[in-house]
């Protein structure tokens, strides 16, 4: 179809940024496989398809169509469709939770991520000695199971579980034994939902009770990340990069350090 073509001509370009992980004609086809599972994703403009693209094959990560190493949010651009009399839907690329695990774990560090629901035994010290205890009780999902009975779906379990969420936390242990934590409260959690991207479109992960706990896992993941040593992974510094672009309200045409083209459709980024 159209799109293939499209990305047939700019293969080349494709390939001068592709990692080991990833060539860059897989990439495009797993693009297309999301966008088969969620239609709006191939509705979006080719300049933003681009760019998802390019933050896959430079990362190594796949595209996926759930909560994977990474996926593609559509949403809404209202600047651009008030501009034009109709809606204008821009691509996102979002790397998903496991998508920071594989990159740390190329630095060697080695991850694990919690949450902390209400009821659990916590002591979060932090200072000149930090420490972090956490002693999960598996009772309290049992607990809800019980009081929904026949209504135990998988969605409304986890709906209630994230709801008696207070922290996410991530532990980072270096090749060399050092360990480090981070800790976001369920305050923080919000906050960051709030000002993730297209977290209001009926597709996001946000709104789903299934992948919620990983986008809560994920997003102290991203924190940590930023104070991890990660020498010369430049896969995983770029992924922080990025994160933080969009973290501070910045848009994915202005997601700098990739290639530029000449869209057909009308849209240009320039080298």
């Amino acid at each position: 179809d159209g799109l293939t073509q499209f990305f047939d001509q700019h293969e080349n370009r494709l390939a001068k940024i592709a990692s080991q992980q990833l060539p860059a004609e897989r990439a495009v086809q797993l693009l297309i496989e999301a966008g088969a599972q969620n239609p709006r994703i191939l509705q979006s403009r080719k300049l933003t398809l681009w760019r998802c693209v390019q933050v896959s094959v430079e990362l190594g990560l796949p595209i996926s169509g759930g909560a994977g190493q990474m996926f593609v949010l559509p949403f809404k651009n209202s600047r651009m469709s008030r501009q034009q009399g109709s809606d204008v839907i821009d691509a996102v690329p979002v790397i998903g939770y496991r998508g920071y695990v594989t990159l740390l774990g190329r630095s060697g560090l080695t991850i694990k991520t919690r949450l902390h629901y209400d009821g659990e035994a916590w002591e979060w010290l932090e200072g000149s000695e930090q420490r972090l205890t956490h002693r999960p009780d598996d009772s309290i999902r049992d607990t809800i199971i019980r009081e929904l009975a026949d209504k135990a779906a998988p969605n409304d379990i986890e709906l209630r579980m994230n709801q008696l969420v207070l922290h996410a936390y991530s532990v980072a242990t270096t090749p060399s034994g050092l360990t480090t934590f981070e800790v976001m409260s369920r305050p923080e959690l919000e906050t960051a939902e709030t000002m993730s991207p297209g977290r209001t479109a009926a597709d996001s992960p946000w709104r789903d009770p299934l992948s919620w706990p990983r986008m809560v896992r994920k997003t102290v993941l991203s924190r940590h990340a930023k104070e991890l040593p990660l020498g010369d992974n430049q896969q995983a510094v770029r992924a922080v990069e990025i994160d933080s672009h969009f973290d501070s309200g910045g848009t994915v045409d202005q997601l700098g350090g990739l290639l530029g083209f000449e869209d057909p459709e009308g849209d240009t980024d320039g080298e």
